[in-house]
């Protein structure tokens, strides 16, 4: 028996219809069908569960761009290679370049607009966190510093 191939145009309609049919649902019928997908879970044996964790894996090993691309394109609304090209791949605070092996550059983005202001390394979008996103923060960390040191 051969497993039959989709095309991505195929697998993108059946993707479609599922979502519309699972948005037509009543609330109960989610219910009755999550709670089977949750039994039917439960019901795998350890063999069963090791199989599926190492598909997994290598399925997020082999996809990584795109599930970066996806994850980005679900929380900002726009894609992350769109964001490259709009802010690039420097962080636009320090001017960091990253390197081989380095973690990729966060995207930065005001939490009560939504509104994408850059791209930021780690240590840059950490202390803008810590100083709670503000200008106000960052002066008076500006503020100590030049009180403190001349």
């Amino acid at each position: 028996m051969t497993k039959r191939v989709y095309t991505p145009e195929q697998k993108a309609r059946t993707a479609e219809l599922k979502r519309e049919q699972r948005a037509n649902l009543t609330p109960e019928q989610k219910a009755r069908e999550s709670e089977y997908h949750r039994e039917r879970w439960a019901k795998r044996t350890p063999e069963q569960a090791a199989v599926r964790k190492a598909k997994m894996k290598e399925y997020s090993a082999a996809n990584s761009d795109r599930q970066a691309e996806l994850a980005h394109l679900r929380l900002y609304g726009v894609g992350l290679q769109e964001t490259i090209d709009k802010f690039g791949n420097i962080c636009n605070c320090c001017g960091h370049i990253p390197g081989e092996g380095d973690r990729p550059l966060h995207t930065d983005h005001c939490h009560e607009t939504g509104v994408l202001r850059g791209r930021l390394c780690g240590n840059c979008n950490r202390a803008i966190g810590i100083l709670g996103d503000t200008v106000e923060g960052l002066e008076q960390a500006i503020k100590y510093l030049r009180g403190n040191h001349g």
